[in-house]
Order: structure tokens, then C-alpha cells, then sequence
């Protein structure tokens, strides 16, 4: 596969990242103190489907690297929830 074909990002407050069908590949998350916490969603918004919330009770980098990437057929949404300088996420659009 081609890097050119995946798409990244750093995510600073919650947002959609894809509207569509789209492959997840890992999310890493940066805490601007401790308790950062934040949610990663298959869909547009929160209603989607949870895939996975990181958490850190201390200013330490948590990453979410699944084994293979994550079908998500209903969009890709990021929710920033406290304490979070950033999100990088990386994931594929599948064409429509």
C-alpha cells in the first residue's frame, strides 16, 4: 500500500475526519496534563459507534495501534474530551 493513499492529521479539538467509509489505522494520543481523555467514534458524530477511548491519569502519550486497521463504514469522528493538546490520527478513505 502506498503512503499516499492514507491520510493523518493532528486533531486539537473534536471533529469528523471522514464522512464516509474509511480505514483506521492508529490514533496517538499527546496530554496537556494529566487525565486527558478522548474518544474515537465509527460515524459522524458521538452517536456512532465507540472504537476505542484513550485515557491517561498521568502527562504520558497513549497510542492505539490495532493490528490490522479498523473498518469504519460510517465515517471516522474524534472527540476530545479533557486535558488534550492533540490527537494524530491516522486512517484510509475508501472511495465511495
Amino acid at each position: 500500500m502506498k503512503s499516499k493513499d492514507w491520510t493523518w492529521k493532528f486533531v486539537t479539538a473534536s471533529e469528523l475526519l471522514s464522512k464516509g467509509a474509511c480505514e483506521l489505522c492508529c490514533v496517538n494520543l499527546e496530554p496537556s496534563n494529566t487525565n486527558a481523555n478522548i474518544n474515537i467514534y465509527n460515524g459522524e458524530n458521538t452517536l456512532g459507534e465507540k472504537i476505542v477511548g484513550l485515557f491517561t491519569s498521568v502527562k504520558i502519550n497513549r497510542e492505539f495501534y490495532p493490528t490490522t486497521p479498523i473498518y469504519c463504514g460510517r465515517g471516522l469522528y474524534v472527540e476530545v474530551v479533557a486535558f488534550t493538546t492533540g490527537v494524530f490520527v491516522h486512517w484510509r478513505e475508501l472511495g465511495q
